[in-house]
């Protein structure tokens, strides 16, 4: 774990949040998105299969 505290500034990553949070809500996003944006915030990245599975919505199929 000290790695990682090393690493990482987990209080700025919640901070990040926070913002990325109001700004979602400024835009108009939905709940959705802005769960999607958290979790590439907090990862990186998200393999686009995954963005189902984290907001619960269903894919229209289309792809």
């Amino acid at each position: 774990m000290r790695y990682f505290e090393q690493r990482y500034d987990f209080e700025k990553m919640g901070k990040g949040a926070d913002r990325l949070k109001s700004y979602a809500e400024l835009k108009g996003m939905r709940q959705e998105a802005f769960l999607i944006l958290h979790r590439i915030l907090l990862q990186g990245e998200m393999p686009r299969g995954e963005a189902e599975r984290v907001t619960g919505l269903k894919g229209s199929g289309d792809g």
